[in-house]
């Protein structure tokens, strides 16, 4: 399903695995050093994302100073036509994804060629590398146009399906003047098999503004094939696109479906 309205805050897609040294050991340290050899790596991949259109990058950290793993160290952006931000560092490729957000169709040849620009500049002692976590989220924020006059806690229940039920004792200890917070964090597999995280709540920064983030993905090793990788994505995709038009199906018009 396809929205010209969407709730879509960020779309990530994010792949983790153990670095290892240009000697081909496993960095089992918190952080590494990115010397010149790693830099020139980084060079090589930045060059490939930029005949991807991502002409613009930043580095997030001072030159010299260690990086902890599984922190992006690199950050390349695209173009106002492409409003897409692509991430990197010792053990961590992530793409990400921002309004105004058009399909998965269009996220995910981006997200084929990041791969493959990540195959072709790893130096040779990393061949035998392998995925260990591959993982699809879509973070969602309702304002007060999703909601129709509703608080959060009644949009979480009635609208998303989270019914939230404070126990007797609970009831009678709380000052029903005071409008709570509620907050929902589920963790379970997927009928794929897959890992899913969903949670949901209002926004801190926010009075009225509900923040629903669901990520399903795997651990295990995936080779560094494309193919492979995207494998799981899709697969996760569907179930994501499943959960989400499910729990929204009551306010789908004022997402605007369209058909493509």
């Amino acid at each position: 399903m396809v929205y010209e309205n969407p709730p879509l805050a960020e779309l990530i897609v994010d792949f983790r695995w153990v670095p290892m040294s240009l000697t081909g050991t496993v960095v089992h340290f918190p952080i590494i050093s990115a010397g010149p050899e790693i830099e020139k790596l980084y060079s090589a991949f930045g060059e490939k994302v930029a005949e991807m259109g991502f002409l613009r990058s930043e580095r997030l950290a001072p030159q010299g100073m260690p990086v902890p793993t599984g922190a992006p160290l690199y950050r390349y952006f695209g173009n106002d036509s492409n409003p897409m931000i692509i991430q990197t560092g010792p053990g961590v490729l992530s793409v990400h994804a921002i309004p105004p957000y058009r399909s998965w169709d269009a996220v995910r040849p981006v997200v084929a060629q990041a791969l493959h620009n990540l195959v072709i500049t790893r130096p040779a002692t990393a061949e035998s590398h392998v995925f260990n976590r591959i993982v699809l989220r879509y973070i969602n924020v309702f304002t007060p146009y999703y909601m129709s006059g509703r608080t959060s806690s009644a949009f979480m229940s009635e609208v998303l399906g989270l019914k939230l039920t404070l126990p007797v004792a609970l009831q009678k200890e709380t000052d029903v003047s005071e409008p709570g917070q509620a907050q929902v964090a589920l963790l379970g597999k997927t009928a794929a098999g897959q890992d899913y995280s969903i949670n949901c709540g209002q926004k801190l920064d926010a009075s009225e503004e509900v923040l629903l983030d669901i990520g399903i993905g795997e651990n295990g090793e995936f080779p560094w094939q494309s193919d492979t990788a995207m494998a799981v994505l899709e697969t996760a995709h569907t179930s994501i696109r499943n959960v989400f038009t499910g729990m929204t199906a009551s306010i789908s018009d004022l997402m605007k479906p369209v058909s493509v």
